[in-house]
């Protein structure tokens, strides 16, 4: 039974990745803070082949203790700060625990023989396009977050180069689904569409890159077998269609059958630094880690609402 060292558990997409992990056989070990909130795990509590570790990432000695006890053939670094349901952190917080907190895992596994080590990265790091995203792009970030995120992929790439490592970063658009949670729009659309409630929406005509969850978890266990043969590589993984966040609003309410009011707010007002483009070419991990999003927006819609009706006391 291969062994899996995962931070970020508790968060989105974390969670989405141990239940898969497990559900394929997997021994899994999630790295969490003490603080935090663990809802979206605690009935994994369990389950024969889950662990939980306590540690802080951005405590050098904590996490090379959980690292050296563990011995994982893989690690998922999910963990982040910065756009966590929908909050940003501050500045120092940002660095720490997206640079300094990979800098301490990849140091506290550079003596295990892991098989694979999938680095998060995010399409903020690409900042302002008239363009579908390539990883080729330069990457101009116009906000810290998307800076934060953007000094761990390079430093995860020269850590994999410099010591031959198995190291890759997956670049995510918009993940939605199952366990999302907040003030993140997809989220917040369908919790207020559910409700009968009214939505406050910025920019009709912002658009986004929605890629559903277990589409992102696929290319997850998919790299963990490419990781070795293409060592400090990054990938996006996005779905490929640009949606507007008009267009995401109505297909929303037709998932919940909602008719629910809409406020609105200046169309064409973007925010600050916003790319009036948004969407991801993932081509190259369609050539290299035989992956391609499977499930399309309005059916991923409907997944996600029939998870949020049958577990609405999880956000009320």
């Amino acid at each position: 039974m291969q062994k899996v060292l995962i931070t970020g558990a508790t968060g989105f997409v974390g969670a989405n990745l141990t239940r898969r992990l497990l559900r394929e056989g997997y021994e899994v070990h999630a790295v969490v803070r003490s603080a935090g909130t663990h809802w979206r795990i605690a009935e994994l509590a369990s389950a024969p082949n889950f662990f939980l570790h306590r540690a802080d990432l951005r405590d050098a000695d904590e996490v090379s203790n959980v690292v050296k006890k563990v011995r994982p053939q893989h690690i998922a670094h999910l963990a982040v700060a910065g756009m966590y349901e929908g909050k940003t952190g501050s500045d120092q917080e940002l660095f720490q625990t997206n640079v300094l907190g990979l800098i301490n895992l990849l140091h506290a596994a550079k003596d295990i023989p892991y098989e694979s080590f999938i680095n998060t990265g995010s399409s903020s790091e690409y900042g302002f396009t008239n363009k579908p995203m390539r990883e080729n792009d330069p990457c101009k970030p116009v906000n810290v977050y998307g800076i934060s995120k953007l000094a761990a992929t390079q430093y995860a790439s020269l850590h994999a180069k410099e010591f031959g490592k198995p190291i890759i970063t997956l670049r995510l658009f918009s993940p939605y689904g199952p366990y999302d949670f907040g003030g993140r729009f997809i989220a917040y659309t369908m919790k207020q569409s559910l409700r009968g409630e009214t939505l406050q929406v910025g920019n009709p005509d912002s658009r986004r890159d929605f890629v559903y969850v277990e589409d992102v978890v696929d290319a997850y266990i998919n790299a963990f077998g490419y990781a070795q043969k293409f060592s400090g590589e990054i990938y996006n993984i996005g779905s490929g269609t640009e949606t507007t966040i008009e267009n995401a609003v109505q297909e929303v309410q037709r998932a919940c059958g909602s008719h629910a009011e809409v406020i609105w707010g200046n169309s064409g007002a973007f925010r600050p630094g916003e790319s009036p483009r948004w969407q991801a070419d993932s081509m190259k991990a369609k050539r290299d880690l035989s992956w391609e999003p499977e499930t399309n927006f309005m059916d991923g819609l409907e997944k996600t609402a029939k998870w949020f009706k049958i577990n609405a006391s999880f956000y009320e």
